[in-house]
């Protein structure tokens, strides 16, 4: 591929893209695995798995060569653990409280920065974790943690993300926290969620 750097950055938005369909694409596949007991639909989960996968490998050989560098080769949940979620597309929010709702959690969502900072300002709820998606409309993701934090310094985050590098670009302070990579499975949201937790 070209060293253009306008290349490298539509490599970017691309993968970036492509994962946020391809988190939403995971999620109804994961939720059909669990709910078809028939033969006939569960054979058909296997190639469309397929297809999102060999869609996923490209999306990663984008974010590789927009970086341009090479590509990098759960417990239980606490009870009472409660999860603020901020995520502005639709299909990727409604899986994301979905899974996370089913594994015990309790789970409030919002596709706004603005609304969730509304929400915790309440001192009757209750936020333990918030994943939110970096690129939000208007405020972005990482602002919002910032804001909150100075309501709830302990609160922790995680950030989901198709492009850490621009993640961490956008707030510098935010570097070392938690990323969540999009395209992201039931299992991976699991694992960072109750890895956040355990800290």
């Amino acid at each position: 591929m070209t060293d253009d750097p306008n290349a490298r950055e539509l490599a970017r938005e691309i993968a970036h893209r492509l994962n946020n369909q391809l988190t939403a694409l995971y999620g109804q596949i994961d939720m059909l695995s669990m709910e078809s007991t028939d033969a006939a639909t569960v054979g058909r989960i296997g190639p469309i798995r397929d297809v999102a996968e060999r869609i996923a490998s490209i999306s990663r050989e984008l974010q590789s060569y927009g970086r341009d560098e090479p590509a990098p080769a759960v417990a239980a949940p606490p009870e009472a653990a409660a999860i603020l979620v901020i995520e502005d597309d639709t299909a990727i929010l409604a899986i994301a409280v979905n899974v996370l709702t089913a594994m015990g959690y309790q789970v409030l969502a919002t596709s706004s920065g603005e609304e969730a900072e509304a929400m915790v300002a309440s001192p009757e709820v209750e936020v333990d974790l918030i994943l939110t998606d970096v690129g939000l409309p208007g405020r972005l993701g990482p602002e919002t943690v910032d804001r909150i934090r100075a309501q709830r310094p302990d609160v922790r985050v995680i950030l989901a993300t198709g492009d850490a590098d621009r993640a961490v670009r956008q707030v510098p302070s935010l570097e070392g926290t938690p990323l969540l990579h999009k395209p992201y499975r039931r299992v991976d949201l699991a694992r960072a969620v109750a890895d956040a937790l355990a800290v």
